[in-house]
C-alpha cells in the first residue's frame, strides 16, 4: 500500500496584524461577490446584479486558487482547503 503523507496543519498566526489580514482576505474571498451583487441589483436590475455576483464569484475562485497554488505545498495541494486556510497559508507564507 502507498503510505499516505501527513497533512500539514493551518499555520497559527501570532501577530495581530498578520490575523487581521488573513480575516480581511477572507472576508473580501467570500462577501464581495455577494455584496456586489446586492447592491448593484438594487441599484440597477435583479439580472445585472446576478450577472454581477456570478462573474465576481468566478473571479474570487480563482484568486483563491492563485493563492492556494502559491503557497500551500505541493503534497496538499489536490486537498480541499477553506478560504480562511488559504487565506492564513497565503499571509503566512508571503506578508508575515
Amino acid at each position: 500500500m502507498q503510505d499516505i503523507p501527513p497533512i500539514e496543519p493551518t499555520p497559527v498566526l501570532k501577530d495581530k496584524k498578520c490575523l487581521f489580514l488573513a480575516y480581511l482576505i477572507f472576508f473580501l474571498l467570500s462577501f464581495t461577490p455577494v455584496i456586489v451583487g446586492v447592491y448593484t441589483a438594487f441599484e440597477y436590475d435583479l439580472f445585472i446584479g446576478a450577472g454581477f455576483a456570478l462573474f465576481l464569484w468566478v473571479v474570487s475562485g480563482i484568486v483563491a486558487s492563485k493563492m492556494k497554488f502559491s503557497s500551500v505545498s505541493a503534497d496538499q495541494i489536490e486537498m480541499s482547503h477553506s478560504y480562511l486556510d488559504i487565506a492564513k497559508r497565503f499571509v503566512n507564507r508571503h506578508l508575515c
